[in-house]
């Protein structure tokens, strides 16, 4: 970091922090999923496990989007629901760190999802004999 003073008539009046372009941009975040191999009947959640921080100090909003096998998704949230996934699918969650007019770089993170065991809806049992 470089700083720049400003004088007049020898008095220092202001001075400046000068941060290098990538500096001013606020940090990018880790974003975790809730397990590395979803099954079907399990929403898939993203968790910000360590945020991003704005050197300049403003606030951090999240730009949040997820793509399904390469196409961009309507989700902007951190879940999405069980009843969207299919078997094979790989999800991508892309999490854009914004401070102001600044965009930080974006942090990606991605899961295929499993198949679900068949679950047993009831037990019947019959007889031949009486």
């Amino acid at each position: 970091m470089r700083t720049a003073a400003m004088t007049m008539m020898g008095v220092l009046s202001a001075t400046a922090a000068i941060l290098p372009g990538c500096a001013r941009l606020p940090t990018t975040p880790v974003v975790t999923l809730n397990s590395e191999t979803p099954r079907t009947t399990e929403a898939l959640q993203a968790v910000l496990t360590t945020p991003a921080y704005d050197p300049l100090g403003e606030a951090v909003t999240y730009d949040v989007t997820w793509s399904v096998d390469g196409t961009l998704t309507e989700y902007t949230d951190l879940t999405i629901p069980a009843e969207a996934t299919s078997k094979g699918q790989t999800w991508t969650l892309t999490v854009t760190p914004k401070a102001g007019d600044r965009e930080g770089v974006a942090t990606t993170a991605s899961v295929t999802v499993v198949n679900s065991p068949p679950t047993l809806q009831g037990v019947s049992l019959t007889s031949d004999t009486p």
